[in-house]
């Protein structure tokens, strides 16, 4: 009997050893194991109670107890309580393992080396997937819903979460990368995590909303401890890049100023300082992102103390470089070139102490503003391409926009500088100037908007050309009024689209935009009649006494034409698309009669002048010729001038039939306009003739007196 107890004894102690292992005790052993341990263990833990349960409702067990009971043993009680919590347990350990075998799927996907391993940034849908099957647990199941289990599963998720984002992060081989590249992998890492807690509190208030006895009452930082401490550990590594993100920018920094290419110097002196210090992370060894070697930790404080110096470094630097600034947009500049650091507090708590002295610069600067608008603003500088209304207008916008800008630049740094005293008084003056450049504007515009259509109107019903009264020659009757009308609405329109409030925009009157849309078509009217009227000019003004008679029937078609835009079409009539194409036409076609003409006869004298330069004897030795000699020089210089004057009498013939086929058989070759043309042109080429005579008879006479002297 007493052996029988002792292996009762004995066996109960070894079932309440299974009964009391939970997955709470791997985390407890110093590991960190992922929720699909949790599962291995509901289900291993189910295998063995069940194999427990199994030799207990044998007949040998029944047995034992009958003896035990018979022998009124004092282990009888103990014994069969323990049945009974194998039974629970057993039952427990099976709903447990059911419960969780659904979520199997989407553990497999958090963990990093799981083949089945959901890409990074998909996570989120799995997080999801992950807490609606946790709450229906939570809610269905007889055995997992309480605070210890939903605790030890979190943890567990946290787990392999924190693998699988130190996995997507790299490592110290995130600092190799381009930062712009680290800094999102760093921000996407942060994000996520982020995005897993977020959904545990919104399904932890979905549990409270639906008012269930048994909430989740676990506090945050329980579960989430080891996640928080390696999210401020991808914090620390994201400033590290940003830091290096920042400081590199100091190479681009130049400070102008009488100091500041000394200080340019020192800025990049601090940036290698910094780089040295970078590098150390570089060529770390160990892994940067294992929360619990605290190396990083360590390296990382130290690295902050250096930054920090640098920082205090480069706010001396940059007071410097104000200090010696000698206009506010010039101080902007130096702020605005330290721009990334400006969040940093060192460098933030100088620039601080410095903007009331910008302040006091613009009070200033607005002064100085006033005097220009007040002395110039009868009659305001404007660009020679400028109509005077828009000109004005964008004078005017120009000294808005000078003093708007440093208001802007306030806002950017601190707005809570406006605020006090120096500040409103300043926001103040600026308000009351702009208030007093919107009322020039607007009077300005309104004195050029009030006679806009009665001006446009007397001015399109002018007649197309005209002509000038000394010479008859034409002109394009385009009024400058118009063309003034048209630049000022272009303007003002442009204008309009900078000017990006409402009630600072100017009405055009309806007038000048039905005028303004129909720009393209008076600049192509007036472009045609320009060049049709400067054909006609020049023709004109080119046409020979001798030629105008050629021309004449052409010339007074022409003149027939345009006398309908002298003295018949207006810029509003209809029709005048058609008149520019015909008397374009027209004045083409004798433009390019007239200067068939005038070629033809240049290049007749050009002709002319080289015979000129050939004399029919020259001599070019100062020897004595034999009379054979002489007759030979002589027939060969005379065959190649016959030869050069047959030729080119030849081309005078073609030229003269070329210009006589120009004129389209406007004249005969019998008329007496014709013949008078012809003898105009028989006389050039006697004078050539005549010309190459002389110059021939000249070289003789020069031969002769050399004959004469010798």
């Amino acid at each position: 009997m007493h052996a029988l107890e002792t292996a009762v004894v004995t066996w109960t102690n070894q079932i309440k050893e299974v009964l009391k292992n939970g997955p709470d005790k791997l985390t407890k052993e110093g590991t960190y194991p992922g929720p699909l341990a949790e599962i291995d263990f509901w289900e291993s833990k189910y295998t063995n109670l069940l194999s427990i349960s199994n030799q207990l409702n044998s007949d040998a067990v029944k047995r034992v107890i009958e003896v035990l009971e018979n022998s009124k043993s004092t282990y009888i009680t103990s014994f069969i309580k323990m049945i009974e919590e194998v039974t629970q347990a057993t039952e427990e350990a099976k709903s447990n393992n059911a419960a969780l075998k659904p979520l199997s799927q989407y553990f497999r996907a958090i963990k990093f080396d799981s083949p089945e391993r959901a890409e990074f940034l998909a996570l989120p849908d799995i997080f999801k997937k992950i807490y609606i099957l946790i709450y229906v647990m939570w809610i269905k199941s007889p055995y997992y819903n309480t605070p210890e289990r939903l605790l030890v599963l979190i943890r567990e998720i946290c787990n392999d979460l924190i693998e699988h984002t130190a996995g997507y992060i790299g490592g110290k081989e995130i600092f190799n990368l381009e930062p712009v590249e680290a800094i999102d992998i760093l921000e996407n890492a942060l994000s996520i995590c982020g995005i897993f807690k977020k959904y545990y509190f919104v399904f932890k208030q979905r549990v409270t909303d639906e008012k269930h006895k048994n909430q989740w009452r676990i506090q945050p930082n329980a579960l989430f401890h080891r996640l928080d401490i390696f999210l401020e550990r991808t914090r620390d590594i994201l400033e590290l890049v940003q830091l290096n993100v920042m400081f590199h920018k100091l190479l681009s920094i130049q400070i102008g100023g009488t100091k500041g290419s000394n200080l340019t110097v020192e800025v990049q002196d601090i940036n290698k300082a910094f780089v040295a210090e970078f590098q150390k992370f570089k060529e770390i060894e160990y892994d940067v992102l294992n929360v619990d070697d605290k190396r990083f930790d360590e390296t990382f404080y130290e690295f902050k103390l250096l930054v920090k110096e640098l920082e205090r470094k480069i706010a001396s630097i940059l007071i410097k470089a104000f200090d010696d600034c000698s206009t506010i947009e010039s101080s902007f500049k130096v702020i605005e070139s330290f721009q990334p650091l400006l969040t940093r507090e060192a460098i933030q708590q100088e620039v601080e102490k410095k903007q009331s002295d910008l302040i006091v610069s613009y009070k200033a600067d607005l002064k100085k503003v006033q005097g220009e608008f007040n002395s110039m603003k009868n009659e305001p500088p404007t660009g020679s391409n400028l109509p005077p209304t828009a000109g004005a207008l964008l004078w005017a916008k120009g000294l808005i926009d000078r003093i708007s800008a440093p208001i802007d630049k306030f806002q950017e740094l601190n707005p809570k500088l406006l605020e006090s005293p120096e500040g409103a008084e300043a926001l103040k003056n600026f308000n009351n100037l702009v208030l007093n450049i919107r009322e020039y504007q607007k009077q300005q515009y309104q004195s050029w908007a009030v006679n806009v259509g009665s001006v446009s109107e007397e001015k399109l019903h002018q007649f197309l050309l005209k002509r000038k009264e000394h010479n008859q020659l034409l002109v394009v009757n385009f009024d400058p009024a118009l063309v003034r009308l048209l630049r000022e609405v272009n303007y003002v329109e442009k204008l309009n689209e900078n000017n990006g409030e409402e009630s600072s925009r100017l009405g055009i009157p309806q007038e000048a935009l039905d005028i303004f849309s129909k720009a393209e078509m008076y600049r192509t009217q007036t472009g045609g009649l320009e060049i049709i009227v400067n054909t006609y000019n020049k023709i004109i003004e080119g046409l020979l006494p001798v030629e105008k008679p050629l021309l004449q029937k052409k010339l007074d078609a022409i003149d027939q034409l345009l006398e309908k835009g002298i003295k018949e079409l207006n810029w509003r009539s209809e029709g005048v698309d058609d008149f520019i194409n015909s008397a374009m036409a027209l004045v083409s076609e004798s433009s390019v009669t007239l200067e068939t003409l005038h070629k033809n006869v240049e290049s007749i004298e050009s002709i002319l002048k080289k015979w000129e330069r050939n004399p029919l004897f020259e001599r070019k030795e100062q020897r004595t010729l034999t009379l054979k000699e002489f007759d030979g020089r002589y027939r060969e210089l005379k065959n190649l001038c016959e030869n050069m004057i047959r030729k080119g009498s030849e081309t005078i013939h073609k030229k003269m039939v070329e210009s006589f086929q120009s004129l389209h058989n406007e004249v005969e070759k019998s008329s007496e306009a014709w013949q008078n043309y012809v003898g105009h042109v028989q006389a050039i080429v006697q004078d050539g003739i005549a010309r190459c005579i002389a110059l021939s008879i000249q070289a003789c006479k020069f031969l002769f007196q050399i004959v004469l002297t010798k």
